[in-house]
């Protein structure tokens, strides 16, 4: 198992960076991690989105959420189609530190063979496409009225 994690304060409420993290219909204007997805927001739920890579490559990936908590925590997992190759467990993890800021925790776990083979390589990418995540999720909860 690999592990990639990332985390920013963010001068917004919880429940304003919430209202960023989970408007999926929203990535496309601000969200370079995932620019797409479309998944309805409860737990069990399938969705289909397309994964930035950091450069131009885009990825089709079919996270299914596995915690929707609001103002909290939000959870995905995406996996190979084979068993066993690769999967992702995805968290965005929300801790206010005050009515008004908050500390976004950024963590994701790799599994399988590909992980193993290219667990360092691959926690160094995401690691870079969480520091733009955060940044621009930063600005957007901080700036773009709601």
């Amino acid at each position: 198992m690999k592990e990639a994690t990332a985390e920013i304060e963010i001068n917004a409420s919880a429940e304003r960076v919430w209202q960023v993290v989970s408007d999926f219909s929203r990535y496309p204007q601000w969200n370079p991690l995932v620019p797409r997805l479309k998944c309805d927001k409860r737990v069990g739920a399938r969705g289909r989105g397309l994964l930035g890579t950091g450069g131009k490559l885009m990825m089709p990936f079919f996270p299914k959420i596995v915690v929707f908590d609001p103002n909290s925590e939000l959870g995905w997992v995406g996996e190979a189609p084979i068993p066993g190759i690769f999967k992702g467990d995805h968290r965005f993890i929300i801790e206010p530190l005050s009515e008004t800021s908050c500390r976004l925790r950024h963590r994701e776990t790799f599994t399988g063979v590909v992980a193993n083979m290219f667990g360092d390589s691959i926690v160094k990418l995401a690691c870079n496409m969480y520091v733009d995540y955060n940044r621009e999720l930063k600005l957007r909860a901080e700036q773009v009225p709601v």
